[in-house]
């Protein structure tokens, strides 16, 4: 597993339109952040799991699939740095810089 995905998280969010989040760094990274939950949570195949895109915010329990199509779609919401949601524990929390975002 790319642990680059885990202690730099700027790739979250340096693609800021749909056609940019089709850049294989950004696919890659979502497909990271998938199989991370995955063996975090224990998901088992397609199952369910807190969807961290703009529009459902955690807030709706999706399979894989159509959390990878909505991060796609809508990217991260804001600032989902820490993964909690996601088994990530804090010691792994990146601060990212709002100046660092600006990146298409």
């Amino acid at each position: 597993m790319d642990t680059d995905y885990l202690n730099d998280k700027r790739w979250m969010y340096a693609y800021k339109t749909k056609p940019a989040r089709c850049h294989p760094r950004f696919v890659a990274g979502v497909n990271f952040f998938i199989d991370y939950a995955r063996e975090r949570l224990g998901v088992q195949g397609n199952g369910l799991m807190r969807c961290p895109c703009r529009k459902c915010e955690n807030g709706q329990n999706l399979d894989c699939e159509t959390i990878k199509t909505h991060i796609v779609l809508e990217g991260f919401f804001p600032l989902y740095e820490s993964w909690s949601y996601h088994g990530e524990r804090p010691q792994n929390q990146t601060h990212i810089d709002p100046a660092d975002l600006n990146v298409t």
